[in-house]
């Protein structure tokens, strides 16, 4: 008998599901954030950050990153300078919560990534963290993004 009732109620949930309307709870959701990496600096270094960053950003249980760095450079192509305010409304054309930027630089032998999270309803950056890391070092490259992702979520999730 146990066994009917957890089948009729799994297959109520499918069912249901398969409905149209139905969306999943809100305490289930997770909210969309774009990862955004610009810098004069190496495509490979580039796409290294952005992927540690979609990767530790995506552990977090309330979000759901993606890396959308060639849809805001294809969107600012031709400014001069980009502000918060220029990369919140694309954002908001992404159908985003937050933006994750890094802004990498090349300094000597070393990446220096300046990193900031910008709320895309305000326009407001709620958090910042920086560091750097030896361009000949790959597990230093990954770790520093990793890390600073880390701080921009703890941040997050002192805002909720």
């Amino acid at each position: 008998m146990k066994i009917l009732r957890i089948a009729l109620a799994l297959l109520t949930v499918a069912v249901a599901a398969a409905s149209p309307g139905f969306t999943a709870s809100a305490a289930t959701e997770k909210m969309n954030l774009a990862v955004y990496v610009d810098g004069y600096i190496d495509e490979n270094i580039k796409n290294v950050i952005g992927t540690k960053f979609v990767e530790q950003i995506s552990l977090c249980p309330k979000y759901a990153a993606v890396d959308r760095s060639a849809d805001f450079r294809k969107e600012l192509a031709q400014d001069d300078e980009v502000y918060d305010a220029m990369i919140a409304l694309i954002g908001y054309w992404l159908e985003v919560k937050f933006v994750a930027v890094a802004e990498l630089s090349l300094i000597m032998d070393q990446v220096y990534v300046d990193a900031r999270l910008i709320d895309v309803e305000t326009g407001d950056v709620i958090a910042t963290a920086y560091g750097c890391s030896a361009i000949s070092s790959m597990t230093e490259l990954s770790a520093l993004a990793e890390n600073l992702a880390k701080e921009l979520m703890v941040a997050i999730n002192a805002t909720d």
